[in-house]
């Protein structure tokens, strides 16, 4: 986590300054984080309802998003043995 800087505790005004329009520069980042994450949450809620299922509903439960996500190991994995196969 970065700290803000507490004013007026540089010795240098050269230095004071920096850290502060460092500080300035930081928080325009942070806003700007803040304002995309929310810009992206909405844009990703917009077209998704809400569900309530009861025990016992049939639900059809699809698994591939999470497959394609989990492949990436699988071919490290066989990559890492061939490598260290040879060794």
């Amino acid at each position: 986590m970065i700290t803000s800087y507490i004013p007026k505790t540089a010795r240098l005004q050269s230095a004071e300054d920096e850290l502060v329009e460092s500080d300035m520069a930081l928080q325009l980042l942070k806003d700007n984080l803040v304002r995309a994450q929310d810009r992206m949450k909405k844009l990703t809620n917009k077209n998704r309802a809400e569900r309530e299922f009861e025990k016992g509903d049939l639900v059809f439960l699809r698994l591939r998003p999470l497959q394609a996500s989990l492949g990436w190991r699988k071919k490290a994995s066989k990559t890492l043995s061939i490598i260290l196969r040879t060794l």
